[in-house]
């Protein structure tokens, strides 16, 4: 991930990779986007040490087994789902994939 530019907000770089035309319409979509990414971050992180399958922006199964996590999430009609593990600590912020 590169280094954010200084005196630039998240928003504004953001607004400048988007490939299409800023508009006050984009600029709700945006937040709403980012809002929903913090939600579902910090419903992960109450998940510490768990796995954690998402789908359609949000949690759907949590266990102690993958396996476990998937078949729980195929039960609920979920096939493919999302599955990361939740931060091993309280101090963690970052999922293994």
């Amino acid at each position: 991930m590169s280094a954010k530019p200084k005196g630039k907000s998240r928003r504004k770089v953001l607004k400048e990779k988007s490939s299409r035309p800023y508009t006050a319409k984009n600029d709700k979509a945006l937040k709403e986007q980012l809002a929903a990414e913090y939600e579902l971050d910090r419903q992960i992180q109450q998940h510490i040490g768990k796995w954690v399958a998402i789908a359609n922006n949000r949690i759907v199964a949590v266990g102690d087994d993958v396996r476990e996590v998937m078949e729980a999430s195929a039960k609920l009609g979920y096939t493919l789902p999302l599955v990361v593990r939740g931060p091993l600590t309280a101090e963690e912020t970052f999922y293994i994939l």
